[in-house]
C-alpha cells in the first residue's frame, strides 16, 4: 500500500507537539514573559501585592497598561519612549514616560484611558517633550524633577506652564521668548528663563507694570527708548539711577513712576546728576563733597558724627573739640577774636552759624571813639 506525501505530512504534523503561544493573563496586551525580570521572576513595580503580569496599571499612573503597551501586538514589546535603546522601563512601568520631569499622571489629563494631547500632534502629552508646543521644553516648563510633584505653575492661574502660552501672564507669549539661536532668554541671569520669571530683568518691578503702556503697534513699553523694553531694562528711563532704587512710587506725584520719571523729586534735576536724587534740593549742596547732598544725610561734613550730636555740623571736626565748652566746636570759631566794647562779654566770636556780628560792633565802638578824641 502507497502512501501519499500529503498523508505522511499530516501523519507528521499530528504527531509533532503544538507550539506553546505566549500567555498574557492580564489580556492588556503584553505578554507574561514581557511582565517577568529578566530571570522570569514575578515583578510587582507598584507594590500594591499584584504582580505586572496580572495588574492592568502596573505603575499606578492612571493610564491602563494596554495603553502604554504602545499597539495592541502581544508579539511586539512594549514601548520604552524616553529609553527606546535599552528599554530599562518601559512606558507601562514608568511614572514619567517621557523623562519630562512630570509625572504621566499629571499629563494623562482627565480621563487616564485616552490621554489628552494638548497641542494636538497626535502625540499624547505624556509621552510629549513639549505638550503647549509654544517651543519650551516641559522638562523647563515643569519646574518638577519627581513624578509625585505637580507641575509649576508661575502665574498661579490653574494652568500649568507645560501647557500654557504665557506662562508668567505678562503679556509676552513664551515662544516670544527664545532666541534666533534656540536658546532660552534669561535676562537677569538667574537660571529662570524671561517666559517663567514674572520680573525679567531682576529689579524688583513686576513684568506686568514694565511692559504696559504698550507702543501703538503692540510693542512692551520702552520708555527711554533705547530699544530695549522696559521690562528687560534695568534703567528704564536712563536718567543715570537703577530702577530697583527708584522703585514703582511717585515721589512727586506727577502721574509717572519713579523708574519711569527721569526726575523723580520734581526739583528740575536728572536724577542721575542729583546729589540727592529722592529729596527736591534746587541747591544741590553737599558739604563733604562726597556726591550725597545735604539734604539727603545725617552727616553733613562727613566726620562720622551725626548732625544732631554734631557740635559744628557744617565743618569736619571727628574729635569734636570745644575749648571754651560754648557748645561749639573749634572749628567753628574764627580765630584771632575782636576785642569787644564794654559790656558785651567775651568780645567778638563768630562760628559757622552767628557770622561776624561781634566782631563788627567792636570796630564800629573803636571808630566812634576816635571821632569824640579829634
Amino acid at each position: 500500500m502507497r502512501t501519499s506525501w500529503l498523508g505522511v505530512l499530516l501523519l507528521t504534523s499530528l504527531a509533532l507537539p503544538a507550539a506553546a503561544q505566549p500567555t498574557d493573563a492580564d489580556a492588556d496586551g503584553i505578554v507574561d514573559a514581557d511582565e517577568r525580570d529578566a530571570e522570569g521572576m514575578p515583578v510587582d513595580t507598584d507594590g500594591d501585592g499584584t504582580n505586572d503580569e496580572d495588574d492592568l496599571d502596573s505603575d499606578d499612573d492612571g493610564i491602563p497598561d494596554e495603553v502604554e503597551a504602545g499597539d495592541d501586538d502581544p508579539a511586539t514589546p512594549p514601548i520604552d519612549t524616553d529609553d527606546p535603546a535599552e528599554r530599562r522601563s518601559p512606558n507601562f512601568r514608568d511614572e514619567d514616560s517621557d523623562g519630562d520631569g512630570i509625572g504621566d499622571a499629571f499629563e494623562a489629563g482627565d480621563d487616564p484611558t485616552a490621554p489628552v494631547d494638548s497641542d494636538a500632534d497626535g502625540t499624547p502629552d505624556y509621552l510629549d517633550l513639549d505638550s503647549d508646543d509654544d517651543g519650551l521644553p516641559d522638562a523647563v516648563e515643569g519646574g518638577v524633577s519627581r513624578p509625585d510633584r505637580a507641575p509649576h505653575d508661575t502665574d498661579g492661574d490653574g494652568t500649568p506652564d507645560y501647557l500654557d502660552l504665557d506662562s508668567d501672564d505678562d503679556g509676552e507669549p513664551d515662544e516670544d521668548t527664545i532666541l534666533a539661536n534656540g536658546t532660552l532668554r534669561d535676562t537677569d541671569g538667574d537660571r529662570v528663563p524671561d517666559a517663567l520669571s514674572l520680573d525679567d530683568d531682576g529689579d524688583g518691578i513686576p513684568d506686568v507694570e514694565e511692559i504696559e503702556p504698550r507702543d501703538a503697534d503692540g510693542e512692551p513699553a520702552d520708555s527711554d527708548r533705547d530699544g530695549t523694553p522696559d521690562v528687560r531694562d534695568t534703567d528704564s528711563d536712563g536718567d543715570g539711577v537703577g530702577d530697583r532704587i527708584e522703585g514703582r512710587g511717585d515721589l512727586d506725584r506727577d502721574g509717572l513712576a519713579d523708574f519711569r520719571d527721569p526726575d523723580a523729586d520734581g526739583d528740575g534735576i536728572v536724577d542721575g546728576l542729583d546729589v540727592c536724587p529722592r529729596v527736591a534740593d534746587r541747591a544741590q549742596r553737599d558739604t563733604d563733597g562726597d556726591g550725597v547732598g545735604d539734604a539727603c544725610t545725617d552727616d553733613r561734613d562727613g566726620d562720622g558724627v551725626l548732625d544732631a550730636d554734631d557740635n559744628c555740623p557744617g565743618r569736619a571736626n571727628a574729635d569734636q573739640r570745644d575749648d571754651d565748652g560754648d557748645g561749639i566746636g573749634d572749628v567753628c570759631t574764627f580765630e584771632p577774636r575782636i576785642p569787644g566794647p564794654p559790656g558785651l562779654a567775651g568780645g567778638g566770636t563768630c562760628n559757622a552759624g552767628g557770622g561776624m556780628t561781634g566782631a563788627w560792633l567792636g570796630v564800629l565802638w573803636l571808630a566812634r571813639r576816635r571821632r569824640r578824641t579829634r
